[in-house]
């Protein structure tokens, strides 16, 4: 809605999107199976595995420029390690107070994590990510957003199916998904264009507030 990603396709973000897209279609098999199935869990792990190898092979070559700028490869590599421990106790922080409250509340598991949780630990993206849009790093948030729900939907789905001994309530999966699939359509049609207009921005808020409303 602010405009930061007016301009922002990459053939890189286009894979992206495109991994996404097929990852999310993958979680249709355990509603069509009807069960948490292990081997759906290795299927989204193996495609983690394979989006992280083909992004390796796109990676830039690093030029040595002398120690000044190693140092500062350890600066920056010191101070990401420290952003990234502040993010996860603060993202911890308000997961748990979230949680709290809505146990007062009486609200079911399901809104505690599709909906309570779900926003607190994304409010430390959010953060990170208009920072990165003010600075002009555009690609950087847009490629964090991808990849990290590309990350949750191979590497934690998938290590949740693979290990855990739980019984999943797959019918939340029927609900979920719709919206899945709507954000990343919308997402991939305007990458197409360049990049996401402000129109496309109401429509990724509204298709959230229709999730929020009918979850």
């Amino acid at each position: 809605m602010f405009g930061y990603v007016k301009k922002c396709c990459t053939d890189l973000l286009l894979e992206l999107t495109d991994f996404l897209f097929l990852t999310s279609l993958i979680p249709l098999l355990l509603v069509v199976f009807g069960v948490a199935s292990r081997f759906v869990g290795f299927i989204l792990l193996a495609v983690f595995a394979i989006n992280i190898y083909l992004m390796i092979q796109k990676r830039t070559p690093s030029v040595d420029n002398g120690s000044e700028k190693a140092r500062s490869k350890l600066l920056i590599a010191a101070m990401t390690i420290i952003g990234v421990a502040v993010v996860v106790i603060s993202a911890r922080f308000a997961v748990s107070s979230a949680s709290s409250i809505a146990t007062v509340l009486g609200a079911p598991p399901i809104s505690i994590g599709a909906k309570i949780v779900a926003i607190g630990t994304s409010l430390p993206e959010l953060a990170l990510d208009l920072s990165a849009a003010r600075r002009g790093r555009v690609q950087l948030a847009i490629g964090d957003i991808i990849g990290s729900n590309l990350t949750n939907l191979t590497l934690v789905l998938g290590l949740l199916l693979v290990v855990s001994p739980f019984a999943v309530d797959i019918s939340v999966f029927s609900r979920i998904l719709p919206f899945i699939l709507t954000t990343t359509l919308v997402l991939w049609r305007y990458l197409t264009k360049g990049g996401v207009s402000q129109t496309g921005g109401l429509i990724l808020l509204m298709t959230y507030i229709m999730f929020q409303a009918i979850l």
